[in-house]
């Protein structure tokens, strides 16, 4: 009887290394930021990653507009780390609107997805349709997903968000370059 309570133990187990099922929460942990602006229309305050636990660590940028910016049109390209290789785009875009995405008058299911990762996390109001005025914006604790939930859509991995802001009059108004790993906790 033990033999056979042995042996469908090991075949569950071995089902479950092999399909690699576990019961870990997917998380993604912000591991660096840098910020570049031409400091025409705006500077950057802060930029920064403060850890929270060794496996979780939040995005913080504050960004003071120096004057209103009627219009903003960006790029983004997400990499994926290949070993011994670099970092390989996997999705990318330029001349993006983003007044008209933030209105809602342009469509990308790419932005709609990654937006949505940090979106619960953006204070209210912060995501708004241009112009945006001369002030200050508080991005902090900004975390990517939740350890609450089961984030199961990005494999393991380090990856590489290069986002850049520009318009007519300014052909980087701001540029961010974001590393962060998928891992299970």
């Amino acid at each position: 009887m033990r033999g056979i309570n042995a042996s469908k133990f090991l075949i569950i187990f071995a089902f479950y290394c092999v399909l690699d099922i576990s019961f870990a929460k997917r998380v993604i942990t912000f591991n660096s930021v840098s910020c570049l602006s031409s400091n025409k229309s705006l500077v950057f305050f802060e930029c920064f990653v403060k850890p929270i636990t060794d496996d979780i660590a939040t995005l913080n940028v504050v960004i003071h507009f120096l004057k209103t910016v009627p219009d903003i049109s960006f790029a983004y390209d997400v990499t994926l780390k290949a070993a011994n290789r670099g970092f390989r785009s996997l999705v990318n875009g330029k001349d993006i609107d983003m007044c008209k995405y933030l209105d809602g008058s342009k469509k990308s299911i790419a932005l709609n997805y990654g937006l949505n990762l940090v979106r619960k996390h953006f204070p209210e109001g912060s995501l708004h349709p241009c112009p945006y005025k001369a002030g200050t914006i508080e991005l902090k604790n900004i975390l990517s997903g939740s350890s609450e939930t089961k984030m199961t859509v990005f494999p393991p991995a380090m990856y590489m968000i290069k986002l850049k802001y520009y318009n007519k009059e300014d052909d980087n108004i701001a540029s961010l370059n974001v590393t962060c790993t998928s891992k299970d906790i």
